[in-house]
C-alpha cells in the first residue's frame, strides 16, 4: 500500500513540476545595452528586431537601426515638445503623432524609422486629437479655434486633398476605423459611460460601460474593451464585428485601472496602476481570455510590443525585453 501512495505521490508531484516548468518558461527575459546613453522618452516603437525610435519629451527623436545597441539623436524642431495627449498613429514604418511650442503653434509629424526621415505639417492653432487610415486615405481629426471638429484628408505628400467638419459623437480613449465604421469609448465623469460604434456619424449600436480604460483592435473582425469599476475590478470584453455581439471573456481584481494595453495578435500586455511613470505588467497569451502576472517588477510608461516581444526602456542604459512563448 505504502509502494502505491509513494508511486502515485510521486507521479502528482512529477506532473506538477512538469505544468509549472512550462507555465514559467512561457515567457524569457533578457537585456539589451545600449553603448552609448539612451535618453528616456515618452514613446517607443519597433518596427523589427533592428529599426526602432524613442519620442523625447522635447521634440527629440532617437533612432536605432541595430536593435537598440546605438541610437542617434535627432532634433525635430527647436522650441517644441512632443504633444502627449494625442496617441501617436503607427502606418507601416511611419509614425504619425504632433509636436507644439509656447504659444500652442502645432505641426502634425510624420517619422520613417527604417531611415530616420521625418515630414512635418504646420497645423497652426488647431488642437489635434485623432489619427485614422480610410480607404488608403490619412484622416487627422482637430479642433478648430471654436471647438468645432474638423477632418482632414492627407495624401502620401502630407497635402490636404479635404477638409470637412464632422458631427461624431463625443467619445474618448482611442479611435478605431474598420471599414468606414468607427469604435470608440465614451468616458466622461458625471455621465453615462459606453462603448460606441457608428458609420456616417450616425450610432449604431451602444454597449453601456462602468469606466473604460482601454480600446484596442485585435483583428480587422475584433476589439478589445477593458473596463473598470470602483471596486477595483477589470472586465475584459471583445466585440465581434461580425455577430455585432459585445462578450465578457475575462474578469480581474486587485486592480484600480488599466492605463495602457499594447496588442500583437493574441498577445496583449497591459499596464496597472495609476502613476504616470511606472506601472505593473499583466500578460494574456490568448486574446484576453487568462492573465498573468509579469513578475513584481516596476516599469516606466515608454515600452512596446512588437511581434511576441515586449520592450521596456527603464532609463539611461537599460532596456529590458520579454519574450512570450505561444
Amino acid at each position: 500500500m505504502s509502494n502505491k501512495w509513494f508511486i502515485l505521490n510521486f507521479v502528482f508531484s512529477m506532473l506538477f513540476m512538469f505544468f509549472s516548468c512550462g507555465r514559467n518558461n512561457r515567457v524569457s527575459q533578457s537585456e539589451i545595452k545600449p553603448n552609448d546613453n539612451l535618453i528616456e522618452g515618452w514613446y517607443m516603437h519597433f518596427t523589427d528586431s533592428l529599426h526602432g525610435v524613442v519620442f523625447g519629451d522635447r521634440a527629440y527623436a532617437f533612432y536605432t537601426k541595430d536593435g537598440g545597441l546605438t541610437w542617434v539623436e535627432q532634433e525635430i524642431m527647436e522650441g517644441y515638445r512632443f504633444y502627449p495627449y494625442s496617441k501617436p498613429f503607427v502606418d507601416n514604418d511611419n509614425i504619425y503623432s504632433y509636436i507644439y511650442n509656447d504659444v500652442h503653434a502645432y505641426s502634425l509629424l510624420r517619422y520613417n524609422i527604417k531611415d530616420g526621415i521625418f515630414s512635418l505639417l504646420e497645423c497652426k492653432d488647431t488642437r489635434p486629437c485623432f489619427f485614422w487610415k480610410q480607404n488608403d486615405t490619412l484622416k487627422l481629426m482637430l479642433r478648430d479655434k471654436n471647438k468645432k471638429k474638423v477632418v482632414f484628408s492627407l495624401n502620401d505628400s502630407l497635402q490636404v486633398i479635404n477638409k470637412t467638419e464632422c458631427e461624431f459623437p463625443k467619445f474618448s480613449l482611442n479611435l478605431i476605423c474598420i471599414d468606414d465604421t468607427f469604435y470608440s469609448c465614451k468616458r466622461f465623469s458625471g455621465n453615462k459611460n459606453s462603448f460606441l460604434i457608428w458609420t456616417d456619424s450616425v450610432i449604431k449600436q451602444c454597449f453601456e460601460m462602468k469606466d473604460p480604460c482601454c480600446i484596442e483592435k485585435l483583428s480587422n473582425s475584433r476589439i478589445i474593451i477593458v473596463d473598470s469599476d470602483s471596486q477595483n475590478n477589470l472586465y475584459v470584453y471583445e466585440y465581434d464585428i461580425e455577430k455585432k455581439s459585445l462578450i465578457e471573456i475575462s474578469r480581474l481584481s486587485g486592480y484600480e485601472g488599466m492605463d495602457v494595453l499594447l496588442v500583437s495578435n493574441d498577445v496583449l500586455v497591459g499596464f496597472v496602476s495609476k502613476h504616470i511613470y511606472y506601472n505593473i505588467a499583466i500578460y494574456s497569451l490568448d486574446g484576453g481570455h487568462t492573465w498573468e502576472k509579469l513578475g513584481e517588477q516596476v516599469f516606466y510608461r515608454n515600452k512596446c510590443l512588437r511581434g511576441n516581444s515586449l520592450l521596456i526602456n527603464c532609463g539611461g542604459l537599460r532596456i529590458k525585453k520579454f519574450d512570450f512563448i505561444q
